[in-house]
C-alpha cells in the first residue's frame, strides 16, 4: 500500500510540474546557461595600404578551427591567426569558414598620397600639404614647430631657417614631407627704367612734334624773317674785309630719316638775293661721326652774272668736334666758281664754320623743352 502511494504522489508531482509555464519549472539553485552564436570581429574595414589588421570570429566551440581565405591577396592578404595585410588600392573579402559555415568581411584598401614630398620655403612663407585618396581621419604633425608649423588642415607656415618633417598620419601609416626653410629674403631693389638713349629720345621727339614730307620724313623747324645783323666778311681775293649791315632770313631744321635711321640738321642764312650760306649735318642714330655739306653762293656783281660765286664743301667729323663756337673742322672743295678767284680753300673752310658755329645755337633752341641737349647727343656744345 505504502508502495502505490509513493507512485501516485510522483505522478501527480510529474503532472503539476508540467503544467506550470517553463520560467516556472526551473528548481530554485538551477543555472541555466545559453551558447552565444559564432560571429566575425568585423563585417567590413577600411584599410591603408601596408596597415595591418586582425579578425576574430567568437563564441566558437573548443576546439573547431577557423579557415582563412582572401578574394583577392594582390589587394589583401589574410594568414591562418585572421590578420590582414593591405597591399593595394581596391576592395576584397575576407572569408572565414568554421565547419563548413562562413564568415565574411569587406576590406576596402585606400592608397593615399601627398601632394608633396619634400619643399623649400622662405620665412613667412606658407604652403598647402594634401593628402589624397583617403576618407580617413588624417592627423598632421611637425617635427619641429619653432622651424615649421602645421594645423589640422595640413596647411604650412614658415617661422625661421632649418630642416624639418611634416607627418600626415591615418589609420597608424605615416607619409613624410620634408620641408627645408630658408631666410627670408631681402626686398629686391626695384630695376630702375633705363632712360632712353639720346639718339631714341630725339626720334621721339620728332615724331611726336613734327611735320611729316611725303619721302616719310618728319622734321621740327623754324624760320626767321629780315632780321638785322651785321656780317663781317673776309675774301683774301678782294684785298681787303669787308662789313656790313643787312636784313637776313634764317631758316633751321632737324630731321629725323625713317629710310637709313638717321638725323639731318640744316641751318640757311640768307641775305635776299645777293648771300646765301647753308651748312647740313648728318648723322646715323647713336653715332658719334657725322657728315657735313656746306654750300655758299654770293654775287658780286648782281648785274653781271659771271660775278656769282658759289662753293659747295664737305667734311666729315665727330660731333664732340662741334663746339657753340670756334669750330675749326676741314672742309674740301666738291664744286666751286669763282670768276674772280677771290675764294680760297682757307677762306672758304673759315666760311663753312663759322656758319656752323652760328647754327649751333639754333639747333639748340629747337630742342628747347625736349629734355634733350646737343651735349647728350655728342656734341661738345654747354647747350
Amino acid at each position: 500500500m505504502k508502495k502505490w502511494k509513493k507512485i501516485l504522489i510522483s505522478l501527480i508531482t510529474v503532472f503539476v510540474l508540467a503544467m506550470l509555464p517553463a520560467e516556472s519549472a526551473i528548481l530554485p539553485g538551477t543555472v541555466c546557461v545559453t551558447e552565444a552564436a559564432p560571429r566575425i570581429s568585423s563585417s567590413k574595414l577600411t584599410m591603408i595600404k601596408g596597415q595591418s589588421r586582425t579578425l576574430k570570429i567568437t563564441g566558437l566551440k573548443k576546439g573547431q578551427k577557423i579557415t582563412w581565405k582572401s578574394s583577392n591577396s594582390k589587394i589583401v592578404t589574410v594568414n591562418k591567426a585572421g590578420k590582414l595585410q593591405a597591399k593595394a588600392k581596391g576592395s576584397a573579402t575576407i572569408t572565414g569558414t568554421v565547419s563548413k559555415r562562413k564568415y565574411t568581411c569587406k576590406v576596402t584598401v585606400q592608397a593615399p598620397k601627398l601632394n608633396k614630398t619634400s619643399i623649400t620655403l622662405k620665412v613667412g612663407q606658407t604652403y598647402q600639404l594634401k593628402l589624397s585618396g583617403t576618407n580617413q581621419k588624417i592627423t598632421w604633425k611637425s617635427s619641429n614647430s619653432k622651424i615649421v608649423t602645421v594645423n589640422k588642415a595640413g596647411k604650412l607656415f614658415a617661422k625661421s631657417a632649418g630642416n624639418a618633417t611634416i607627418t600626415a598620419q591615418v589609420n597608424g601609416i605615416r607619409f613624410v614631407c620634408k620641408v627645408k626653410i630658408q631666410k627670408k629674403a631681402a626686398p629686391a631693389k626695384p630695376t630702375p627704367t633705363a632712360a632712353p638713349k639720346p639718339g631714341i629720345k630725339l626720334k621721339n621727339h620728332i615724331l611726336s612734334k613734327g611735320k611729316k614730307a611725303s619721302d616719310g620724313s618728319v622734321k621740327i623747324e623754324l624760320n626767321t624773317h629780315d632780321e638785322s645783323k651785321k656780317i663781317d666778311m673776309d675774301l683774301g681775293g678782294l684785298g681787303s674785309s669787308s662789313s656790313m649791315q643787312v636784313s637776313v632770313d634764317e631758316y633751321r631744321s632737324i630731321t629725323y630719316i625713317p629710310k637709313n635711321n638717321s638725323f639731318k640738321f640744316y641751318f640757311r642764312f640768307s641775305s635776299h638775293d645777293d648771300l646765301k650760306s647753308d651748312i647740313t649735318l648728318t648723322f646715323p642714330m647713336n653715332s658719334t661721326a657725322a657728315s657735313l655739306n656746306f654750300y655758299f653762293y654770293m654775287s658780286i656783281l648782281p648785274d653781271d652774272e659771271s660775278g656769282t660765286l658759289i662753293a659747295t664743301m664737305s667734311s666729315s667729323a665727330p660731333l664732340s668736334a662741334i663746339r657753340n663756337e670756334s669750330s675749326n673742322l676741314s672742309f674740301h672743295f666738291q664744286k666751286l666758281t669763282n670768276p674772280y678767284e677771290v675764294l680760297t680753300q682757307k677762306d672758304a673752310s673759315e666760311l663753312a664754320n663759322d656758319t656752323l658755329d652760328m647754327a649751333v645755337p639754333y639747333w639748340a633752341d629747337l630742342l628747347k623743352g625736349s629734355g634733350i641737349t646737343l651735349r647728350s647727343l655728342g656734341f661738345s656744345t654747354t647747350k
